[in-house]
């Protein structure tokens, strides 16, 4: 199961937002790979569309500000 976590100021929510495609048994993911093409941009061949994103939504944010912060989290 995917869910979707969503932050903005002190509200929080955390929902169901579906299976992922890659869980789908093998000739249903090859009909739903068809049918989305764009599927395939972001498809690993180990974990399918099993990913994390982040997106920061906001005014005046200081984007290299965010990358290099983002990036000290990881070292």
């Amino acid at each position: 199961m995917s869910y979707l976590f969503e932050s903005a100021g002190r509200q929080q929510q955390l929902k169901e937002a579906g299976r992922w495609y890659a869980t789908a048994p093998e000739e249903d993911l090859s009909i739903l790979l068809a049918n989305e093409p764009e599927l395939k941009r972001d498809w690993d061949p180990e974990y399918g569309d099993r990913m994390d994103k982040i997106v920061f939504i906001g005014r005046n944010m200081d984007k290299e500000a965010i990358i290099k912060a983002l990036n000290d989290c990881l070292a």
